[in-house]
C-alpha cells in the first residue's frame, strides 16, 4: 500500500509539472502580449541603445516584465540605465585672503580683505548662526586702503527661518581690487527690507528683526570656479487635466496624469507682487483619497511680477492623481497655480548589431535574467509604435508540453481509480 502511495505522490509532482510547462516558457516571445520594433539608425557601435519612451515609462517596463529578441526569436543580453547629460556648474570657493576688522561709529561693521596677489573675487560669504534678521552689505574697493568706492548697489543679506529662506552668499561682477572691504548695515527707514513687502510679513515685529545687532563669525572672499558634471536628465510633462478651487484659506489644484514612476513635483506659483506661501503635496491611486507627500515653500521676495518655483523630490510611487493645497494664511488668493511631473529619463542598451529587434513587454510574471554589462561605443535605434504581439495572441501555448500533461493526467486518473479499488477489497 505505501508503495502505491509513493506512486502516486510522485505521478502528482509529475503531473504539476508538466502543467506547468505546459505554458510557454518565462523567456520567450510569447509570454509578452506587447511589442515594439525596434531599428538601428546611427552609429557603427556593436551594442545598440534606443530611449525609454512614454508607453514604456507608463507601463512600468523594467529588467524583469521585459526582454529583448531577435526576429528569429534568440534572446538579446540588455539592461536600463539612466541617461546623463553633461553640464557646466559655476560653483563659489574660498580663496584664503587674509582679513582684518572694520569698526566705524555709525553701526556697519566689516571686514577688509587684502588681496595683494590680485586675486579675481566674485563673491562674499558671511557665516553666522543668527535666525530671522534683514540687513544690508556694502561691498567696497580701494587701491591705497584708505579711499573706497562702492562696487555695485547694497544687496539684501537675510535670512527668514519661517519660510526657510536665506540669502548669506552675496555675489558681484569680478573684480581684482587690492582690498575689498565688506560692511553690513541697518536698513535705512526709507527703504523697505525684502521681509516686510511680502503679505503680512514674513518676521513677526519686523522691524525689530531689522534694527538689532547679528553676529558676523567670519568673512570669506570667494572665486568662481567652473566645474562640468554628470547629472540625470529630467523631463518634466503638465497635467492631461487639471482644476482649481479656492477652499476657506487654501487654493486647492488637482492634477491627473498616466500613472509614470516620477522623481519630483514642480510647483509654479504666478503673482504681481511678493509672496512667501506653505505649499503642501498630496499623491492619489483613485482621486479620491489623497496621500500626504510632503511639505514644500514657494516664494518671491522682488518686487514687481514673476514666478515662484519650489520642488518636492517623490519616492518614485506610480500616482496617476496629485493635488497641491496653498495656505494663504488669511491673504488674497495667488494669481497662477500651477504644477508638473518630472521623471528621470532612461534607456535600453542592448549586446546586438541587428538591422532589427524586438523588444516585448508586460509579462505578467517577473523573471530574472542576466544584465548586459558590455561597455563601448552604441548605435542609435528608433522604437515603432506598440503593437500587440503576434506570438502572444496564439495563447503562448506549447502544445507538445500539454500533450504531456493530458498523457499524465490521464494515467493519473487510471492509476487512482486502481489504487481506490484496492483499498475497498482490502476494507472487505
Amino acid at each position: 500500500m505505501k508503495r502505491r502511495l509513493s506512486l502516486l505522490a510522485g505521478l502528482l509532482g509529475l503531473f504539476a509539472a508538466a502543467a506547468v510547462c505546459g505554458a510557454a516558457d518565462s523567456g520567450s516571445p510569447a509570454s509578452y502580449p506587447w511589442r515594439k520594433i525596434l531599428t538601428r539608425q546611427n552609429g557603427e557601435g556593436a551594442l545598440g541603445t534606443v530611449p525609454v519612451d512614454r508607453e514604456l515609462a507608463v507601463k512600468g517596463v523594467a529588467h524583469a516584465n521585459s526582454a529583448l529578441f531577435t526576429p528569429e526569436g534568440t534572446p538579446v543580453p540588455f539592461r536600463f540605465e539612466p541617461v546623463t547629460i553633461s553640464v557646466e556648474r559655476k560653483s563659489l570657493g574660498a580663496l584664503g585672503l587674509v582679513s582684518k576688522p572694520y569698526y566705524s561709529s555709525d553701526r556697519t561693521p566689516g571686514v577688509v580683505f587684502d588681496n595683494p596677489a590680485r586675486e579675481t573675487i566674485e563673491g562674499v560669504e558671511l557665516r553666522t548662526a543668527e535666525r530671522d534678521f534683514d540687513k544690508l552689505v556694502r561691498i567696497e574697493t580701494s587701491e591705497d586702503g584708505v579711499h573706497f568706492q562702492p562696487l555695485g548697489p547694497d544687496q539684501p543679506f537675510f535670512d527668514y527661518s519661517r519660510v526657510g529662506a536665506e540669502r548669506r552668499v552675496l555675489t558681484f561682477p569680478p573684480a581684482t581690487p587690492r582690498y575689498l572691504r565688506i560692511r553690513v548695515m541697518d536698513y535705512p527707514e526709507e527703504r523697505p527690507t525684502p521681509g516686510s513687502v511680502v503679505e503680512g510679513g514674513l518676521i513677526p515685529g519686523g522691524g525689530e528683526y531689522a534694527r538689532r545687532r547679528i553676529r558676523i563669525e567670519r568673512f570669506s572672499a570667494l572665486a568662481g570656479r567652473t566645474v562640468q558634471a554628470w547629472e540625470p536628465l529630467t523631463g518634466f510633462i503638465s497635467p492631461l487635466e487639471s482644476s482649481r478651487r479656492e477652499v476657506k484659506t487654501r487654493s486647492i489644484v488637482d492634477g491627473r496624469f498616466e500613472p509614470e514612476k516620477f522623481s519630483v513635483l514642480q510647483v509654479e506659483i504666478v503673482s504681481k507682487q511678493p509672496f512667501a506661501r506653505s505649499v503642501e503635496c498630496y499623491g492619489s491611486m483613485d482621486g479620491k483619497k489623497f496621500l500626504f507627500l510632503g511639505r514644500v515653500f514657494c516664494r518671491r521676495l522682488t518686487a514687481g511680477g514673476g514666478k515662484g518655483v519650489a520642488k518636492l523630490p517623490l519616492d518614485g510611487r506610480r500616482f496617476p492623481h496629485y493635488r497641491v493645497e496653498v495656505e494663504n494664511g488669511g491673504n488674497p488668493p495667488l494669481d497662477e497655480i500651477r504644477f508638473l511631473a518630472g521623471a528621470e529619463r532612461s534607456r535600453i542598451v542592448f549586446e546586438s548589431s541587428e538591422p532589427e529587434l524586438i523588444f516585448a513587454y508586460g509579462g505578467d510574471s517577473a523573471v530574472v535574467r542576466p544584465e548586459s554589462r558590455a561597455e563601448g561605443e552604441c548605435a542609435s535605434y528608433s522604437a515603432g509604435p506598440e503593437e500587440p504581439n503576434p506570438a502572444y495572441e496564439t495563447g503562448g501555448i506549447n502544445w507538445t508540453r500539454w500533450i504531456l500533461a493530458t498523457t499524465v493526467g490521464i494515467m493519473l486518473i487510471v492509476l487512482i481509480t486502481l489504487l481506490w479499488r484496492g483499498y475497498q477489497s482490502i476494507v472487505k
